[in-house]
């Protein structure tokens, strides 16, 4: 989403990409819960501040035991999830988790997820890379562990 058509929809964007360790490794199931959770919880914020969800949240995961994908469009829907995990526990991957979203600004976007993210680290060890607002603002996040 370039700067003119967040403008133009009056939307915020926001992106991050964090390494996990699961200590002992997480069950499958567990963690395709858990990342349906995260997605779940940022809609659910959106909603109670601007009263409905229009826009796009996700996350993508890759492991050693496949990729795991999940996508929010509709609260009443609920989340999209592709799952292509392999094996029946992961203990590390990638996480990718990104929003597009109406009515909220960049820094809107970002302390939702940022906040939501928090579901996630009572059972993983995440290692934040990196987060952008979409608009060539890269740089260095904080490690939250």
């Amino acid at each position: 989403m370039n700067e003119d058509s967040k403008e133009l929809a009056d939307a915020g964007s926001f992106g991050l990409k964090a390494d996990f360790h699961a200590h002992p490794a997480i069950p499958s199931k567990e963690l395709v819960a858990l990342m349906e959770a995260l997605i779940r919880d940022v809609g659910t914020k959106v909603t109670e501040q601007r009263g409905m969800l229009l826009g796009h949240i996700k996350a993508f995961l890759t492991t050693e035991q496949g990729t795991l994908k999940v996508n929010l469009i509709d609260m009443d829907i609920g989340p999209e999830t592709v799952d292509r995990l392999a094996s029946a526990a992961v203990d590390k991957g990638e996480i990718k988790f990104m929003a597009a979203l109406v009515g909220l600004d960049d820094h809107d976007v970002e302390e939702i997820m940022e906040d939501s993210i928090q579901v996630l680290e009572e059972r993983l060890d995440l290692d934040i890379e990196e987060h952008e607002h979409d608009h060539d603002h890269d740089h260095d996040h904080e490690d939250h562990n």
